[in-house]
């Protein structure tokens, strides 16, 4: 896999900095679909009682993705992954939420519908990846 020659570094309310050293994963987290998570809210509407409640999915997924990456560092998990079988559960964690929307959790209840089934266009909503 491609490594970057900077890392880049993202600093974090719950695990301090998160750490990206691969291309794939640079590219993913700068792609539109990725960067649109910055816009919707983990907990929805729960911000208007709790103040604190600031969360985003952009930064619950980053999360979601340091706690994979430090999953597969650990001495004996390292050793039973490949390179390749690494970068699928780095990319799996860091896209788990690419398909919610706004109060999804909320609409799949009044709509009777589950985003785990809807999924947007993919030729719209995948980019193309030259990292790897």
């Amino acid at each position: 896999m491609n490594t970057l020659k900077k890392q880049q570094v993202y600093k974090d309310p719950l695990y301090g900095f998160i750490h990206v050293d691969d291309a794939l994963i640079k590219e993913l987290i700068d792609s539109a679909p990725f960067q649109r998570l910055r816009r919707i809210r983990q907990l929805s509407g729960v911000h208007m009682v709790f103040h604190g409640a600031e969360h985003s999915r952009f930064s619950h997924s980053l999360g979601v993705y340091e706690i994979a990456y430090r999953f597969s560092t650990a001495p004996d998990l390292k050793q039973a992954f490949n390179e390749r079988e690494r970068m699928i559960l780095l990319v799996s964690a860091l896209l788990h939420d690419i398909s919610h929307g706004a109060y999804s959790h909320a609409f799949e209840d009044v709509f009777g519908i589950d985003h785990e089934v809807i999924r947007p266009d993919s030729s719209r909503a995948i980019p193309t990846f030259h990292g790897s």
